[in-house]
Formats: structure tokens, C-alpha cells, sequence
């Protein structure tokens, strides 16, 4: 999307068109939608969270586990309200407070 939120508040957009914010399962789909991204110079809200278990992420619509993953280095971090989960646009994963304003992605 072209507007940046809040991600509960992008979380919300996503599912108000039939869709959930972006869940990445595989290195084919980090590939694709990092080739998406990567000229944008933006991050990216996804649909990852461990807001139920700090430093246990799970993808917010289906409560799976991520079994895939791409953090940055040293990621995530479990910094102070980071919850929600963002994607550079050069791809690498990292752990955000939910409160920040960012891009995102919806994905049916």
C-alpha cells in the first residue's frame, strides 16, 4: 500500500479488502516480493508478531510459527515494545514497535 500506518491499523486495512498483511513461508516468496521492494528505499510492515510470547513470532492470521526467516543481523532483538515484524527494502527481517508508521504489504 501507499500510505504508511500503524501496523494494527495496517493489520485492519488488509483484512477490510479480504486479505491479511504479508506472511512469508518461503525463499522463493522472500525472493519475489524482495525484488518487489527493493528499489522503494521504504520498510514494510508484515503480518508477524510475538506480541503472546516475547521473541516467539508468529504469522498473525494463521498463529503458525515462522519457519522461514530473514532477520538482519543480530534480530531480532527484543527491543523495548518491539512486536510487530518489518521488512527492509533490501529484505532482512527486524523487530518493531507496533506504534511506528510504515508502509505495508496485504497479501490473499
Amino acid at each position: 500500500m501507499n500510505n504508511s500506518l500503524e501496523w494494527q491499523d495496517a493489520k485492519d486495512s488488509c483484512i477490510s479488502m479480504g486479505a491479511h498483511l504479508l506472511a512469508i513461508e518461503t525463499e522463493a516468496e522472500q525472493i519475489w516480493i524482495q525484488n518487489e521492494i527493493s528499489a522503494s528505499g521504504n520498510a514494510w510492515w508484515m503480518g508477524g508478531t510475538d506480541a503472546k510470547s516475547e521473541g516467539t513470532f508468529y504469522w498473525e492470521h494463521s498463529n503458525n510459527t515462522l519457519n522461514f526467516t530473514n532477520w538482519y543481523n543480530g534480530e531480532p532483538n527484543g527491543g523495548t515494545g518491539e512486536n510487530c515484524l518489518e521488512m527492509f527494502s533490501g529484505g532482512d527481517w527486524n523487530d518493531k514497535s507496533c506504534n511506528s508508521f510504515l508502509f505495508y504489504i496485504c497479501e490473499k
